[in-house]
């Protein structure tokens, strides 16, 4: 039960962070959407069973269900190597708009 709460209010935090980045994103037409954010998170599963996918596809349809025009796109990477790897994206210039992180 605890896990529930703290994910939940996690998932919260950080998809309501998202509403006033989304005139950082970059949209696809440059129609004046919302564009899409680029969210990075760690995934702790190791295997599909137990991979946040589905998590962390829920929280973002939901978000996008009551902000239209802003898309989210998540990006999962193993718990190990994710600091490493976000490192390296805002080293190459393509630093994520959001990144859940330990």
């Amino acid at each position: 039960m605890r896990r529930k709460i703290f994910g939940a209010a996690a998932t919260a935090v950080v998809l309501g962070l998202l509403i006033p980045l989304s005139g950082c994103g970059s949209s696809d037409d440059g129609a004046g959407d919302g564009g899409t954010l680029r969210l990075v998170a760690a995934e702790y599963g190791d295997t599909p069973a137990t991979s946040s996918k589905a998590y962390w596809d829920k929280a973002t349809g939901d978000f996008t269900a009551a902000n239209p025009g802003i898309k989210v796109e998540v990006q999962l990477l193993p718990w190990a190597d994710i600091d490493r790897e976000v490192s390296r994206m805002v080293k190459a210039g393509k630093a994520p708009d959001v990144a859940l992180m330990g």
